[in-house]
């Protein structure tokens, strides 16, 4: 690992942290992080902190070190290698489409008839003297009226159909009532054959599993676009009652649900997963704690061995995730925090500011 200092005018210093790509000992590392199963309200301890819990802390293991913890040796001599050269081939420009036709690669036909099909079902559900008449040309317009909505915002729903602020692109297309009916009874999976909560292993996303498979699915399919891409959290703003709402206080929108998603230099998403309290391996899979469970769940998608680069922060970063990327012939680089990497300690910021600039440090 190496770490490189940079002295500007402003006295300001870079980092830049390098693992090598070498095996390790992994059980003085905890094999999972552990994460919260109530998830109203969240802490941000687990992700974009600037408390650092120790590792041993977090895998609540009782097994004690019996192996030594990797050595780590200061680096003297230029170690500087070649960088890999990118295997795969990027896919030539395609024709651009219309807005609609975009849309119609993640709501496929298929997907909407299902849709309107558990919403009719759930209304019969929950009133069988009363039918909701749903159609797929019903539904287009509901879902059409509601993005409508997210552009133009008058605070409250009704209010797009009052006289002072009547919106044409939504009172025209549908009825208030017609349009309140429809998100009432708005279903993507059958609630009777929904498992119990105590069941092992229920699928906190059951209700929107349908749709949420068919988007990832989606997603998955895109080609790759490029050599670089990333991994990170991102927050979808949501304050009313919900067991799966998180708050971090220093995210722009404190609460909401959690999601990791892969993304490329363009911010074109390729995978994502909706957090739900765990993350655990994937079944054959190795458990190398939660963080980095989910950047090897995400990046499945990368194929192996062509030097793709891969790129996160210091809440996924730790020597057992990049040793696994290297296996798979993924580049990764993303800053640490030094107490997931023990044995390994560096100069104060304040003594290595002290040297010549450009001073750098690696091990």
């Amino acid at each position: 690992m190496q770490r490189k200092v940079k002295t500007t005018q402003k006295d300001k210093i870079l980092h830049k942290f390098v693992a090598p790509p070498i095996d390790s000992d992994d059980e003085y590392l905890p094999e999972s992080d552990s994460d919260p199963e109530d998830l109203e309200p969240m802490s941000d301890g687990d992700s974009d902190s600037s408390s650092d819990i120790p590792l041993s802390q977090l895998c609540g293991s009782k097994k004690k070190n019996t192996r030594p913890s990797q050595i780590w040796t200061l680096v003297t001599a230029n170690s500087a290698k070649p960088t890999p050269t990118w295997q795969s081939i990027e896919e030539d420009d395609v024709d651009l489409w219309e807005p609609v036709d975009y849309f119609k690669i993640f709501f496929t036909d298929n997907l909407l008839q299902h849709i309107v099909e558990q919403s009719n079902l759930y209304c019969v559900q929950q009133n069988p003297n009363k039918a909701l008449n749903l159609t797929v040309a019903d539904l287009e317009q509901f879902i059409g009226v509601t993005m409508c909505m997210s552009i133009f915002d008058l605070h409250r729903t009704r209010n797009y159909w009052k006289e002072d602020f009547r919106l044409p692109q939504v009172a025209d297309v549908m009825s208030r009532n017609r349009y309140e009916e429809i998100r009432r009874y708005l279903h993507f999976n059958n609630n009777d054959e929904m498992p119990e909560r105590h069941v092992d292993n229920f699928d906190r996303l059951y209700k929107i599993r349908p749709l949420l498979d068919s988007l990832v699915s989606k997603c998955q399919s895109i080609p790759l676009q490029g050599q670089m891409f990333s991994v990170d959290e991102q927050i979808i703003p949501f304050k009313r009652k919900s067991f799966l709402k998180t708050y971090n206080p220093k995210k722009p929108h404190k609460w909401g649900y959690k999601l990791f998603a892969l993304c490329d230099v363009y911010g074109t998403v390729y995978n994502f997963e909706i957090y739900t309290g765990k993350i655990l391996p994937k079944p054959f899979h190795r458990d190398i704690g939660a963080s980095g469970n989910i950047v090897l769940q995400l990046s499945n998608i990368i194929p192996n061995d062509q030097n793709y680069l891969l790129y996160f922060d210091n809440w996924f970063s730790s020597p057992l995730l990049l040793v696994e990327l290297y296996r798979r012939g993924i580049g990764a680089m993303g800053t640490i925090r030094l107490q997931r990497f023990p044995g390994c300690t560096f100069t104060s910021d304040a003594d290595l500011k002290k040297k010549a600039r450009g001073a750098y440090e690696e091990k």
